[in-house]
């Protein structure tokens, strides 16, 4: 039963999250004038259900390949070819134009026509009518309905109403050159943008999903409380160290064997664990408004025989945002430690793979609503640095490409960038597997139990 549970919640919790960092990019895309044309949730793979807005023209959906999500914003894979523009002249005389027919005026391979057609297909230029984008499938391609201005449906600031719009799969009549045309449809694409816009987009879902880690965090800390150990005993068992040395509830512990632990549980806790059990201590104590010592020998357990409570406390919102911000950075700390090879083990031997988050979630969720946002919050925090990563095809990799043609002033090959990815994705699928064995592991050993 907990193990279904787990599944679901931790289905549902991946979904937000990735929405979270999915509509974090497009976002951004849009407001810097891309065009985007899909959101999904899942893979690139396999069936699908979407829905189109017929106002920005983006089709949102999912696929059964659920663990992930992808933003197509046009353009990203644009490369410049002198056929081009004679391919969309071609497209917009006609209104329709197949594969085959383009590879009889070309002269070339179909497939070689089919990449030009799809290439246009991807920077807003045209549209698949018989599959769709990216899947290799289309056959024949369209005219875009476009305004006067020639503006598409994935451009802000788009007029169908005014007068000289065209439809999609009309031929279409334009005075501008298809050169000019094409140029104009690149500007509007992740291509045709400088250096920080792109920047811009691809640090997007990241900090989203640090940003809704922290706001979680802050609104656990403020609404819901954490509990807090009260320096006060609250009680001492009789007959026990504590007892013989005259200790009472209400008493505080303030040193052992001369280091201060005032501050509670943890404090006298960490002290009495550098002293064997059976051992004497010398303890000092804040007894009625006095202080007082005595030197008692500790039980076979090596404890005190007192105990502590406990209240709830909410923080104010500025305390809550500090605790929150050293919490993300905590985790930040812990994922660059990744990239340490004398750190790499001690930090996955303390993470969670898919596995074992499916067992934790369980877990959380059994506890209450709380837990399972705390735990969100959690992955939030862990997706997002991961994600800043400098491995392609992490967002943190792409960035590193970015940066690197923007010093170099000429784009990386895409040769060079797809062995750089692969070597990337084959990474992370080794990570996937590490973590897949550790959890296996615990599970067998009673860790998630």
């Amino acid at each position: 039963m907990q193990t279904a549970l787990g599944i679901i919640v931790t289905i549902l919790v991946l979904t937000f999250l990735v929405v979270i960092h999915e509509a974090a990019h497009a976002f951004v895309a849009r407001l810097c004038g891309m065009r985007v044309t899909e959101l999904f949730v899942g893979l690139p793979y396999g069936p699908s259900v979407s829905v189109r807005s017929p106002r920005s023209g983006i089709r949102y959906g999912a696929t059964l390949a659920l663990l992930g999500g992808y933003t197509r914003i046009s353009g990203m894979a644009y490369r410049p070819d002198r056929r081009l523009p004679l391919a969309l002249a071609l497209v917009n005389a006609r209104g329709r134009l197949s594969v085959e027919e383009l590879a009889e005026v070309l002269r070339v391979d179909p497939d070689e026509a089919g990449m030009l057609l799809d290439a246009l297909a991807d920077i807003g230029s045209v549209e698949p009518v018989d599959g769709r984008h990216g899947s290799g499938d289309a056959t024949v391609f369209q005219t875009v309905r476009r305004d006067a201005s020639g503006r598409t449906v994935h451009d802000r600031g788009h007029d169908f109403l005014a007068p000289g719009a065209t439809e999609a799969g009309a031929p279409l009549a334009t005075s501008v050159a298809p050169e000019e045309l094409l140029a104009r449809d690149v500007a509007r694409t992740y291509a045709g943008k400088g250096f920080l816009r792109r920047a811009a987009v691809l640090v997007a879902g990241i900090a989203a999903n640090i940003l809704c880690a922290i706001v979680i965090v802050c609104a656990f800390l403020m609404l819901h409380g954490v509990q807090v150990v009260q320096p006060q005993l609250a009680a001492v068992q009789e007959g026990s160290p504590a007892a013989q040395a005259g200790m009472a509830a209400g008493d505080v512990i303030t040193a052992i064997n001369g280091t201060d632990v005032s501050d509670g549980y943890q404090a006298v806790t960490t002290a009495l664990a550098q002293v064997p059990a059976g051992d004497e201590v010398t303890v000092a104590f804040a007894h009625e408004g006095q202080t007082r010592e005595a030197t008692v020998r500790l039980g076979d357990d090596g404890m005190l025989g007192v105990s502590y409570g406990s209240e709830t406390r909410r923080l104010p919102l500025g305390q809550a945002v500090a605790a929150a911000g050293s919490y993300a950075v905590a985790t930040a700390q812990a994922i660059v430690s990744l990239l340490m090879p004398s750190q790499t083990m001690e930090v996955l031997d303390q993470s969670a793979g898919i596995v074992g988050i499916v067992a934790i979630t369980g877990q959380a969720a059994e506890r209450g609503a709380w837990d399972v946002l705390l735990l969100a919050a959690s992955l939030s925090l862990s997706l997002g640095w991961l994600n800043l990563l400098p491995i392609p095809p992490l967002d943190g990799g792409k960035l590193l490409i970015e940066a690197i043609q923007a010093v170099i002033r000429r784009p990386v090959p895409m040769a060079v960038q797809s062995a750089i990815s692969a070597a990337g994705m084959a990474l992370i699928l080794l990570l996937f597997v590490v973590m897949v064995v550790l959890d296996l592991t615990r599970l067998a050993t009673g860790v998630y139990a």
